[in-house]
C-alpha cells in the first residue's frame, strides 16, 4: 500500500494492503528473474514482470478479482478448490480457459508449481490460517481477502508464517488505493484537528442470506457483519485519525460494543456496532448490519 504502513509488522515482511502487494511481489519476481544478471551503473533496470497468480478457492468474490487481475496485466495459471466443479465454475464464468487457466481440485499442485509467483485467497476467514501457512511454506506471496482473521491468535500465527518464509502477505482492501481516497487525505488538514469519526455500513441480506451465506456461518466468517462491514468502518476510522494513514503507533485505548446487537442462532453478528476511544478522547463510532 502506498500510503498506509503495515497493518501488522514485527520485524519481518509486512502484512499490508493490496496495492503495495503488486509492487512488492513484482519486485520479488524481478529479483528472481534477474538473479544471474550482473547490473552495471549504465544498464537499465530490469522491467518488472507481470505476476502469475493462482486463485485458491471458488468463492464468488474471486469472480470479481480475476478480471481485474487480467486487466492489470497479470496471468492466472490455476483456479483451485476442494471441489473441481467450483474451480471450473470460476474459470468458465470469467472466461479464463482461453488464457490457459486450469481448474484443479485441491491446492497442492498450484502451490508446488514454480510457475506461480503468488496466490489470491478468497476463502472464508476461518480457512485462512492453513492456506496462508501452506502458501508461505511454498514460497508464494499472498493476497488475502478481508476479514483477514477471526481471532488475534489466527492473525499472529499467519504473521509468523509469512515472516518465517520471507514472503509478503497483503489484505485485499480496495478503497485505500482509490484516487478518491488520496483526494480526501489531501483535504483532511483543512478540517482542523479530527475529534470523532462516525461510520455506518449496512445492506439487507434477507432470509436466504442470513440462513446460508458464508458471512453468517460460525465455521466460515464467525465475525459476521463486524468482520465483513465493520472492517471497512474501522479501517476508515483508523485511517482518518492517522491523517490519511493508519498509524500503528497510535492505537485506540478501548472498544465498547453498542447495546442492541442482533445475533443469529449460531451466535454470528447480523447487526452490531461499537465505539472505539483513543486516550486523548478522540473516538470512532460505527454501526453495521446485514438487516437494513
Amino acid at each position: 500500500m502506498a500510503s498506509d504502513p503495515p497493518t501488522c509488522s514485527a520485524g519481518g515482511p509486512p502484512v499490508l494492503g493490496s496495492a503495495g502487494w503488486v509492487a512488492s511481489t513484482r519486485r520479488a519476481a524481478a529479483a528472481r528473474a534477474s538473479a544471474s544478471t550482473v547490473a552495471t551503473s549504465d544498464a537499465p533496470a530490469p522491467s518488472a514482470p507481470s505476476l502469475r497468480v493462482a486463485i485458491l478457492g471458488g468463492a464468488a468474490i474471486g469472480r470479481k478479482a480475476a478480471p481485474a487481475m487480467l486487466a492489470a496485466g497479470h496471468s492466472i495459471p490455476f483456479v483451485t478448490s476442494r471441489s473441481l466443479a467450483r474451480a471450473a465454475a470460476v474459470v468458465d464464468a470469467c472466461g479464463l480457459k482461453e488464457g490457459g487457466t486450469v481448474a484443479v481440485e485441491g491446492h497442492e499442485a498450484a502451490l508446488a508449481d514454480p510457475g506461480v509467483d503468488a496466490v489470491y485467497v478468497p476463502a472464508p476467514a476461518a480457512a485462512h490460517p492453513p492456506l496462508v501457512a501452506a502458501a508461505a511454506a511454498a514460497g508464494k506471496h499472498i493476497l488475502l481477502e478481508k476479514p483477514v482473521a477471526v481471532s488475534e491468535a489466527d492473525l499472529e500465527a499467519m504473521v509468523a508464517d509469512v515472516q518465517a518464509a520471507g514472503v509478503v502477505c497483503f489484505d485485499g482492501t480496495m478503497w485505500p488505493h482509490h484516487p478518491r481516497t488520496a483526494a480526501i487525505a489531501a483535504a483532511l488538514p483543512s478540517l482542523g484537528p479530527l475529534k470523532s469519526v462516525h461510520a455506518t455500513l449496512a445492506f439487507y441480506g434477507g432470509p436466504r442470506f442470513e440462513a446460508g451465506d458464508i458471512r453468517t456461518r460460525p465455521d466460515a466468517d464467525a465475525l459476521g457483519c463486524v468482520g465483513d462491514l465493520g472492517w471497512y468502518c474501522v479501517r476508515w476510522g483508523l485511517w482518518a485519525m492517522g491523517g490519511g494513514r493508519v498509524d500503528p503507533t497510535d492505537p485506540p485505548a478501548t472498544a465498547t460494543a453498542h447495546a442492541g446487537a442482533v445475533l443469529n442462532a449460531a451466535g454470528v453478528p447480523l447487526t452490531a456496532g461499537a465505539t472505539v476511544v483513543w486516550r486523548d478522547g478522540r473516538y470512532l463510532s460505527f454501526d453495521t448490519s446485514f438487516q437494513r
